[in-house]
C-alpha cells in the first residue's frame, strides 16, 4: 500500500488493495479491482431481480383485494339470510294473528236503546277459535237514517268508534252478546263495518290488526 495522503471529498479507498482512487473510478488503477456497484456489475441478474420483487408485490396487493372482495360478499349473504328469516317470521306472526282475529266472529251488530231511551251500540260475537277470550276490542262506524256518519256528539262526520270488552271471557265456540253505551252519539240510528280489532287469550297470546 502507498503512503498517500488522507483521502478526499473526491476520493476513495479500493476496498481490495486500500488504496485511493477518483470517486467516480469505475476500476482501481492500482489493483484493477472493479468498483462499480453490484447491480452495475450484474445488469441481467440485477433487472431479473427488479422483476420479481415488481411481480411478488403485485401479486400480494392483488391477494389481498381479492380476500377482500370474496368476504364481503359473503357478509352481506348472511346479513341478507338473517334478514330473510327474520321477515318470514314477522309474516308468519301477523298471519296468525290475523286468523285468530278472523275466527271471532261478529255475528250481528245493531242500534238500540236502554230503559232511558240511550242509544246502544249491540254486538254479538262467536268465538271460532280454540283459545278462550278475556279481552277484545272491536271498531264501528255510525250513520243516521240518512246514511250521513255520526261523531261524539252528533257531528256529521265519520269517525271510528272503539269499544272494549274485558270484564267477560269467552270459551271456544260460546258466543257472547255485547253493549255499548252510546250517549255521547246523538241520532245514531245505524251502525256498519263492524270488526275486530284487537284481542287477548287466558293463555297470553295476543292479536290485534297493525
Amino acid at each position: 500500500m502507498s503512503d498517500q495522503a488522507p483521502p478526499n471529498e473526491k476520493t476513495k479507498r479500493c476496498p481490495k488493495c486500500a488504496e485511493h482512487v477518483q470517486i467516480a473510478a469505475k476500476t482501481c488503477k492500482h489493483c484493477g479491482a472493479d468498483l462499480r456497484n453490484w447491480p452495475s456489475r450484474h445488469p441481467i441478474l440485477a433487472t431479473f431481480a427488479a422483476l420479481f420483487l415488481i411481480t411478488m408485490f403485485v401479486n400480494l396487493v392483488s391477494g389481498e383485494k381479492s380476500s377482500s372482495d370474496t368476504t364481503a360478499p359473503q357478509e352481506t349473504s348472511g346479513q341478507s339470510a338473517g334478514q330473510t328469516a327474520a321477515q318470514a317470521e314477522a309474516d308468519k306472526s301477523r298471519a296468525e294473528q290475523a286468523q285468530l282475529l278472523k275466527d271471532i266472529e261478529v255475528v250481528s251488530a245493531s242500534i238500540g236503546s236502554d230503559i232511558i231511551g240511550t242509544s246502544e251500540l249491540r254486538v254479538k260475537l262467536r268465538n271460532k277459535t280454540d283459545k278462550t277470550i278475556d279481552a277484545v276490542d272491536i271498531e264501528a262506524y255510525f250513520f243516521n237514517n240518512y246514511d250521513e256518519p255520526v261523531g261524539e256528539w252528533g257531528l256529521r262526520k265519520a269517525e271510528a268508534y272503539g269499544g272494549t270488552i274485558q270484564r267477560e271471557t269467552i270459551r271456544p265456540g260460546a258466543t257472547y252478546d255485547a253493549v255499548f253505551n252510546l250517549a255521547v252519539y246523538q241520532g245514531v240510528t245505524k251502525v256498519k263495518n263492524v270488526k275486530v280489532t284487537r284481542a287477548h287469550f287466558t293463555d297470553g297470546t295476543e292479536a290485534s290488526i297493525e
